[in-house]
């Protein structure tokens, strides 16, 4: 949800092909293999510092007219510091970034009065924040595949509740068409165990994206 960067969108409105573009085709591929299985729920992209950002430049894209994929993709960039009110966080981020747009999208004839669910009492935070997304997904039935909560901290306090909070996220009966996306370094991942606990659930992509190799198709051309 968001504008996404401008320059980062003119990459795939060139009319040739390239090779950032060819990664990012790379990229969505695989996104759609784990969006068709019916079972997974959360997605760990394994990879570098130069992949994350080929990710998260793919989330941005799908904001811009030149994203492809039929799913709406809403980037929560919330710190992790705090594992019992993240999800509370996320909630907030979630009706901030919907207050946005929602004169915007008024003005495109979309409907704009979702409202989002007030948390429950002794209700846990993820669970606040799952139904949060699936209340979202609910009400623009129709105009989208999937609802993907892509969740980028950029700071995380404690790694292993961080792994335990999302294990228990991807465990909260999220219906198919509501998934969320990480990202783990591949050069000292996190979230291991959590995979190794929850294959059904829980799926990992390492892509093959060779970024210096596409730097420097860049600088030949």
């Amino acid at each position: 949800m968001g504008t996404g960067a401008e320059e980062r969108s003119c990459v795939v409105k060139s009319d040739r092909q390239n090779a950032i573009v060819e990664r990012l085709d790379e990229l969505e591929s695989l996104w759609n293999e784990f969006a068709e299985n019916p079972d997974a729920r959360l997605l760990r992209w394994l990879t570098d510092a130069d992949g994350a950002k080929m990710v998260d430049l793919m989330v941005d894209l799908q904001s811009e007219e030149a994203g492809e994929l039929p799913d709406l993709f809403v980037k929560f960039i919330q710190p992790f510091d705090d594992h019992t009110q993240y999800g509370f966080g996320l909630r907030q981020s979630l009706i901030d970034q919907y207050n946005d747009i929602r004169e915007s999208i008024a003005e495109d004839d979309i409907a704009n009065e979702w409202e989002c669910p007030a948390p429950v009492r002794g209700e846990p935070d993820l669970i606040t924040f799952a139904r949060a997304c699936m209340s979202f997904r609910e009400y623009y039935d129709g105009m989208m595949l999937h609802f993907v909560a892509f969740l980028y901290p950029p700071q995380i306090s404690d790694a292993e509740n961080w792994q335990r909070w999302l294990l228990s996220l991807a465990r909260s009966g999220l219906p198919a068409n509501v998934r969320i996306m990480v990202i783990d370094d591949v050069g000292a991942p996190l979230l291991t165990q959590m995979c190794d606990i929850e294959k059904k659930l829980i799926q990992t992509i390492e892509p093959e994206l060779d970024m210096p190799g596409a730097y420097e198709e860049l600088s030949r051309g």
